[in-house]
């Protein structure tokens, strides 16, 4: 997935996640944002983040708005973490195999912002 205009990066479906957030190396024209509380750490520290508003995810052919974006300077092994605020009212398909696919549904319309169309 990725944040338009950037380029796609891993990224994980974090159905624990409140909140779409991606690293600063995958939106670094992004930097500088509001500086907002975006959760704790395993250990109960304070996490800090970069609050951008208005944006892009792209997904393939479909496009979804991200009214508000969380930048934060690393995240671990994926570079975006799509939260619950979009995944709520999606389907997501998941196998007990790992090795399987995870499908999540969208239709290439989908929350495409008026006066944008697929590139």
């Amino acid at each position: 997935a990725a944040i338009e205009p950037f380029d796609p990066v891993v990224t994980m479906l974090d159905t624990g996640g409140k909140r779409t957030e991606f690293a600063e190396a995958a939106v670094p024209a992004l930097l500088g944002g509001t500086a907002v509380e975006s959760g704790r750490g395993v250990g109960g520290a304070t996490a800090i983040s970069s609050e951008v508003n208005d944006q892009v995810l792209r997904v393939g052919s479909a496009t979804l708005p991200v009214p508000s974006l969380l930048v934060r300077k690393e995240i671990g092994t994926a570079q975006g973490l799509v939260g619950m605020d979009l995944l709520r009212g999606t389907v997501l398909v998941v196998s007990a195999d790992p090795s399987r696919p995870v499908l999540w549904l969208l239709s290439p319309s989908v929350g495409r912002p008026p006066g944008r169309g697929a590139s």
